[in-house]
């Protein structure tokens, strides 16, 4: 929690400090891994609503997502290499000391996630900028690894804390074991879709209106 204050104060001082006009022309990349074979669990920690559940991603707990991860971060790496993209991958102007100041400022336990925004577009070392910055590297199988295990994160959409078929019944979407108790969102997907998920969650509201709908009648 004290990591997460820090970090709001962070990005918040910094957009003051204008920290997009340095980076705005540079590219982001991401590297969705849809078919991920891992499950984690949530657990309810109390009956109120306003207490979060504790939640158990279990990331990279099958093999194969982390093999599969690290072909997707690979063929990042081969494609920031292409020659077209070099212009995008380091800051195109320098940024200003004040923004490292502030950063160790408020909040010095990021400085080594974020400090390779500020090496030289000529430092060839460091031929293009990802946040958490890497240590120079090779990317053996090991350290990728490692990286990957300590850095990847799941920030976008999230499925299946209430998949059908296991929480909710994959007719009605109603909670097994409760009456008059239904579930319509991106936790009743079991499987993550390959695109935005909106579209699915808006049918999926659409169906179970209707089918409740006729219930009624």
């Amino acid at each position: 929690p004290l990591l997460q204050a820090a970090l709001r104060d962070l990005m918040s001082n910094l957009r003051k400090m204008d920290l997009t006009k340095y980076i705005d022309k540079m590219i982001q990349p991401v590297g969705l891994n849809p078919n991920t074979l891992s499950r984690g669990h949530i657990k309810a920690k109390s009956k109120h609503v306003h207490i979060m559940p504790e939640v158990t991603p279990n990331y990279f707990e099958n093999p194969e997502d982390m093999k599969s991860q690290m072909l997707r971060f690979r063929a990042l790496l081969n494609l920031t290499d292409n020659a077209a993209l070099r212009g995008y991958t380091v800051p195109n102007l320098p940024l200003p000391n004040a923004i490292a100041e502030e950063i160790n400022k408020t909040a010095p336990q990021v400085w080594g996630a974020m400090s390779c925004l500020f090496r030289a577009s000529s430092d060839n070392i460091f031929r293009r900028v990802f946040v958490p910055c890497p240590r120079p590297t090779a990317w053996s199988d090991a350290e990728l690894e490692k990286y990957l295990r300590e850095f990847v994160i799941s920030s976008y959409h999230y499925f299946g804390t209430a998949a059908a078929g296991s929480v909710v019944d994959g007719t009605d979407f109603s909670v097994i074991g409760t009456q008059k108790l239904y579930v319509v969102d991106a936790s009743v997907l079991p499987k993550p879709t390959h695109v935005n998920p909106q579209g699915t969650i808006m049918a999926l509201g659409h169906y179970v209106g209707r089918l409740l709908a006729q219930k009624q009648r």
